[in-house]
């Protein structure tokens, strides 16, 4: 249950945040690391590398049964992602 609600969010944080930059830009992306390899490989490889780190995490974090604080983390961006996309429309409108 956790695996695959860890993997949803994780998937649904991907694309909020690919949203959020194809609309405004690497600069509107708060983490540096995620900004750092938008500009260095674009979206695409930022994809890449995100799929792949996901992966790995979620992986380990199942195995040693430590799931539950990472969906929580998980869940508390996608509501950021959400509400940011949210003010962008807003701001676009305006």
């Amino acid at each position: 249950m956790l695996l695959r609600l860890a993997t949803g969010l994780a998937l649904l944080d991907l694309i909020t945040t690919v949203i959020g930059v194809r609309l405004a830009g690497a600069a509107i992306e708060d983490n540096g690391l995620h900004r750092a390899v938008i500009a260095r490989a674009g979206v695409t490889g930022f994809v890449v590398v995100y799929v792949a780190g996901a992966a790995v995490l979620i992986t380990v974090l199942n195995h040693f049964d430590a799931l539950a604080g990472f969906v929580a983390v998980l869940l508390l961006t996608v509501l950021n992602n959400a509400y940011a996309l949210m003010r962008l429309r807003a701001s676009r409108r305006s």
